[in-house]
């Protein structure tokens, strides 16, 4: 790919200012698109009283001499004459134009008008031809202006040339325009309605290249055969009996999914979704001694020692009365373990092995793995769910996230997945009563909670910071710990956050299981599935810092029995009216969907499909109806994906993308 810093305006200053907005090629810098647009509608001198304030576009002819003035900043002046009046035209800080601005010049000067001055202050100019109307604004990075940028662009698509992906039957079908006229009209629009047309394709473009991916990744996999396993009837009932309580509709019907997924020969590729506290674990677990009683290896992989530990916990005493051995490997494992869990794996025989990312590891060998679990998905992304699937010989793969979507979404994001979705949680447990409190009312706060410590309750309260920043207004662990010995002077608490070792994050845990410390000072990593029984209260310090999504994540900490629960959205004051939303809404489908619109689809995707081009123009919360139809359109063309014909070009852009997604 050719080099930005050789294109006509660049050089080696902007190229560096560039490398800040990831551009680094000419074809970087022509998929740079713009943030948003300026409509400028060209007007006559005569009627500039009219736009006094606004953006205006004049075309004409330099009357009369430019005039240079210095005072802190050098001021260039000049007339411009339409034939219906003149006008007062004003650059800062370029001089250099006196030169050109001469009596009898065409030119095309666009900028704000001001009545009270009598003057257009210039945001742009040319002399070669008149300015567009509709002028494309970019995201920037210091040393780049909107108009150096504009120009730069300009002379990157006189250089280069988009590659055709799709045949002209198709676009027609489809509605797209070609790929280069696509390109050229999203930065250089001649109408609303071109680059309507522009912006359509491009997103078309990348949705169908998304989801055809994901697709004919799966179809790859169903070639590949399996291990298939029998199904236990009494696993279900003997599972219900260990853990006390009866099995939601939503549980039993995922389970039954996922059995059939397993009887067959073709690998299974399915996303287990569902809100905090809705029951995931309990079916993964369903799933994983299904395997192990076959004879064959499951592994569940979590993002944190602390929730490994947890997991472990719990199933290995599930896993007594089925006879099935289970493994726990975490990055603080010792060689000793390390090394007698890897000879167990090695052994034939079913087992569940437990862990963090140290079960990617190269030295780690599990025989006859038949099924990968990752729990938390959006933690790991697409990328290592891969990696871990090459473990085994084409094992299943179970996916299961807690922060659920609806089943259109999630079918773009997770495309080479099925979905399962619990909706309904487990009786008996209460919603958790939310909060947004002003940060003046803490000791408010602290008051509840000495009754809640005083009933043998316990909590949290997480902070953004471990430590002050200068950079960063918020409050840090360091900080609220005086905060505490004057607002709950009595209270027992630990601490915990990321820079601690695995032992000492589990020692603290164990403390608040264990009732010899009332709460736990945190930051958020104990978002992911620290589950304490007699946690009751849940504070969140700067909790306007924080997205929707996560801070529902950060309340399903508490409320995990049958206590009424409680959270405190602490704040400043800033952003209110975002937070009660969570005042209103408890259910995590409905929380994501606010948090998306909130705040854009692109973070949702960022977060999860590392290693897939990112989407540049699409969002999935907006641009649904364009999903689908590319969704209908890649499943289309499925069939007839081969290095040669009509579809070669998507073939290689497709098997680019896996190739991403393996390595």
């Amino acid at each position: 790919m050719a080099s930005v810093q050789y294109l006509k305006g660049v050089g080696p200053t902007r190229a560096r200012h560039l490398a800040k907005l990831d551009i680094f090629s000419v074809e970087d810098l022509v998929h740079h698109y713009p943030r948003s647009y300026q409509r400028r509608r060209p007007v006559s001198i005569a009627s500039l009283a009219e736009s006094s304030g606004k953006l205006v576009l004049v075309n004409g002819t330099i009357v009369g001499t430019p005039r240079v003035t210095r005072r802190r900043v050098s001021v260039l002046t000049a007339t411009v004459s339409d034939g219906s009046g003149h006008i007062k035209c004003t650059w800062f800080n370029q001089n250099y134009l006196a030169s050109r601005l001469q009596p009898g010049t065409t030119i095309s000067v666009a900028g704000k008008y001001s009545r009270e001055y009598g003057n257009i202050v210039v945001e742009e100019h040319s002399f070669e031809e008149s300015l567009p109307e509709i002028q494309p604004q970019y995201p920037l990075t210091e040393g780049i202006s909107n108009a150096v940028l504009v120009k730069i662009i300009k002379s990157g698509l006189e250089k280069h040339r988009e590659a055709e992906l799709f045949p002209a039957d198709f676009r027609e079908e489809f509605k797209l325009t070609s790929a280069q006229g696509a390109l050229e009209s999203i930065h250089q629009p001649q109408s609303l309605a071109m680059l309507k047309q522009a912006r359509y394709t491009l997103k078309f473009r990348e949705l169908f290249l998304y989801q055809l991916s994901f697709l004919y990744w799966r179809r790859l996999r169903q070639r590949q055969l399996g291990r298939q396993h029998r199904r236990f009837p009494h696993l279900q009932t003997e599972l219900e009996k260990f853990y006390g309580f009866s099995f939601t509709r939503d549980q039993v019907q995922a389970m039954g999914e996922i059995e059939a997924d397993l009887s067959r020969s073709q690998p299974m590729n399915r996303l287990l979704q569902g809100d905090v506290g809705s029951g995931k674990t309990v079916v993964a677990v369903h799933a994983m001694f299904t395997c192990a009683m076959n004879g064959f290896k499951a592994v569940l992989m979590v993002p944190t020692e602390i929730v490994a530990r947890q997991h472990y916990d719990s199933i290995a005493a599930a896993a007594r009365q089925f006879s099935v051995p289970v493994h726990l490997l975490t990055g603080s494992s010792s060689k000793s373990e390390r090394d007698q869990i890897s000879s167990d794996l090695e052994a034939g025989g079913g087992a569940v092995l437990v862990g963090t990312h140290a079960v990617f590891q190269e030295s780690v060998t599990i025989r006859d793995l038949s099924l990968v679990v990752t729990d938390e998905q959006h933690r790991f992304g697409v990328q290592q769910r891969f990696a871990l699937a090459q473990k085994g010989e084409n094992p299943h793969v179970l996916a299961m996230s807690a922060t659920p979507i609806p089943r259109t979404m999630a079918m773009t994001i997770y495309g080479d997945l099925d979905v399962s979705t619990l909706q309904t949680k487990p009786g008996g447990r209460r919603q958790v009563k939310t909060y947004v409190v002003p940060t003046s009312r803490r000791k408010d706060v602290f008051a509840f909670i000495q009754r809640e410590i005083s009933r043998g309750n316990t909590g949290y309260i997480v902070c953004p910071l471990i430590e002050e920043s200068e950079k960063i207004n918020a409050l840090s662990l360091e900080k609220y710990q005086e905060i505490l010995a004057q607002g709950l002077p009595d209270s027992r608490f630990g601490i915990l956050h990321g820079r601690m070792s695995g032992a000492e994050k589990e020692q603290v845990v164990n403390s608040l299981k264990e009732g010899e410390i009332d709460l736990l000072l945190s930051t958020t990593v104990v978002e992911v599935g620290v589950d304490i029984g007699n946690a009751t209260f849940m504070v969140i310090e700067d909790s306007q810092r924080y997205g929707l999504a996560q801070l529902h994540q950060l309340r399903g900490r508490v409320g995990r029995r049958d206590k009424q629960s409680y959270c405190f959205l602490l704040t400043p004051g800033s952003e209110t009216e975002r937070l009660k939303i969570l005042e209103q809404i408890n259910d995590g489908f409905a929380v994501s969907l606010e948090d998306l619109k909130l705040r854009g689809g692109g973070q949702f995707l960022g977060r999860r499909q590392h290693g897939l081009n990112e989407f540049k123009l699409a969002d999935i919360t907006k641009d649904r109806r364009i999903a689908e139809e590319s969704r209908t359109a890649a499943i289309g063309i499925l069939d007839e994906l081969d290095a040669a014909g009509p579809w070669k070009a998507v073939y290689k852009a497709v098997s680019a993308n896996i190739a991403n997604l393996k390595s």
